[in-house]
């Protein structure tokens, strides 16, 4: 192997190395680009939830109302 093949080999190894960084830090950026999706998301479910808040709490109340007295009329059809 003469001088100038050893060189070659050199840049070859080195930009081999370049492009193993390069490729990490890809495959970096692309996870906190996710991350970053996935917090918004949850971010804008709360804010839904949030903003929501009245209606939900309402429709929940008519919910246990509504099955309180389904539980109350099916316990009395059950008692006569």
């Amino acid at each position: 192997m003469n001088l100038e093949d050893a060189e070659d080999q050199k840049i070859a190894e080195e930009v081999d190395r370049s492009i193993n960084a390069l490729s990490d830090a890809v495959d970096w950026a692309e996870k906190i680009v996710e991350e970053v999706a996935q917090t918004q998301r949850i971010k804008d479910i709360l804010d839904f939830v949030n903003q929501r808040k009245d209606f939900l709490v309402q429709y929940t109340g008519q919910n246990i109302y509504t099955s309180l007295n389904q539980m109350r009329d099916n316990a009395k059809g059950m008692a006569d």
